[in-house]
């Protein structure tokens, strides 16, 4: 970081006004930016129909603008009393009601108009406002989010209506400014954008390899295969391939550097190891058993989470290939909370092929699970970035030349 950059951030962190800036009730700003009401930058949408046959119905959640027939499983749109909101493209709408006080706004980017609630607020910027700078604001700062916290009054949902929002007292550049800030961080959204789909695409491949470097059923060849291996593959149960242990409570535990997993990861260190020198796959007992992981010796593991050691003559990687391609919701023994028994494991059926064509395929998935590892690795530091560019440019810390 920049000395003089840092040295600002230094004084405002202090409470202390660096030479430019100014003491605001929105913090410690540029003297060139206007501290107002949102409301000034903002302008309301408000236009109903019914035209179902017409426009799509959508959903704004937090992972954007959504189908209403794939948010709500394949309901369809039906015509109501008060109509539908219209968002035409590059507007915003959001979700008015929260259960943790946290709200997204979606710009529509469909390319055409959407419909979506009457109840969900819709707007765009004003002559004064830019909304790709706007939304950063709204999406990704400390400070909204304590604004929006301040909405509850009573209640399990707090609400933020339009009105209320228009009420949040901001510090706004210039808009030739605002719009180079947005430029800016569109620009880190594209990156981030491009990571996302490096890793579904690894994703989309890994899943087509799984379905057609194993054999389907009733078959005792693959569809692809290494060119020097053409031996049928012999039938098995999976409980010939593996050992299932059952992981245990670690509460009597000592603190230590034995890592402890659970249904979801990584959990904390203890002073003892469930399996000292041999590596395993973990997969749920209760709640999420439909996500297997390979667990690196030693470890421990909690009594919700199985631990399956493969045995002499398999390999790890390959028998990981063939956990992440079982259907194991299919499996669930619950009418409450998912369960996987030792038994339903032990009783899979699979096909396994000679050792050195299993480690030939366990390293191949090994390569792909390293690969898409490292462009998450990569995505998180793109997102990373962002977070670090928005504290510096939307408080002005950091200037931008226009």
């Amino acid at each position: 970081m920049n000395p003089e950059i840092k040295q600002r951030l230094d004084q405002i962190r202090r409470g202390e006004v660096p030479e430019g800036y100014k003491k605001t009730k929105a913090g410690i700003v540029p003297n060139e930016w206007n501290v107002e009401l949102l409301g000034e930058y903002l302008q309301e949408y408000r236009q109903l129909t019914n035209e179902i046959d017409k426009y799509q119905v959508y959903s704004s959640s937090r992972q954007g603008l959504i189908p209403q027939s794939q948010y709500y499983d394949k309901r369809t749109a039906v015509e109501t009393n008060l109509g539908y909101k219209i968002v035409p493209n590059s507007f915003v709408t959001y979700r008015h009601m929260s259960d943790d006080d946290v709200f997204h706004f979606n710009i529509n980017k469909t390319g055409s108009s959407v419909l979506v609630s009457s109840e969900y607020p819709v707007f765009t910027a004003s002559e004064k406002g830019d909304l790709d700078f706007i939304i950063p604001i709204l999406n990704g700062t400390a400070r909204f989010r304590y604004f929006c916290r301040m909405q509850k009054m009573g209640g399990t949902r707090t609400r933020l209506y339009y009105k209320n929002l228009c009420g949040y007292i901001a510090a706004m550049p210039p808009l030739p400014e605002q719009q180079k800030i947005a430029e800016i961080l569109t620009m880190q959204d594209k990156l981030i954008e491009l990571q996302v789909r490096k890793i579904e695409q690894l994703q989309t491949l890994k899943k087509a390899c799984l379905q057609r470097m194993f054999p389907k059923k009733g078959c005792d060849r693959p569809e692809i295969r290494f060119p020097e291996f053409t031996d049928a593959w012999e039938q098995r149960k999976l409980g010939e391939v593996v050992n299932v242990c059952s992981g245990r409570d670690y509460k009597h535990l000592e603190e230590g550097e034995i890592p402890v997993y659970g249904t979801g990861g990584y959990m904390l260190s203890v002073s003892e190891a469930l399996s000292e020198k041999e590596d395993a796959i973990g997969i749920g007992r209760k709640g999420t058993i439909d996500n297997p992981y390979i667990l690196k010796a030693p470890f421990w593991t909690v009594d919700t989470l199985f631990y399956c050691v493969p045995k002499k003559n398999y390999d790890l990687n390959f028998v990981y290939g063939i956990y992440q391609s079982i259907n194991w919701k299919a499996m669930d023994e619950s009418t409450g909370v998912p369960s996987l028994s030792k038994t339903a494991i032990n009783n899979v059926d699979i096909s396994a092929p000679s050792l050195a064509e299993q480690v030939k395929i366990g390293g191949y998935f090994s390569q792909l699970d390293n690969l898409i590892t490292l462009h998450q690795r990569k995505l998180d530091e793109e997102k990373q970035k962002k977070k670090a560019l928005m504290q510096l440019l939307l408080t002005g810390i950091v200037r931008v030349k226009i």
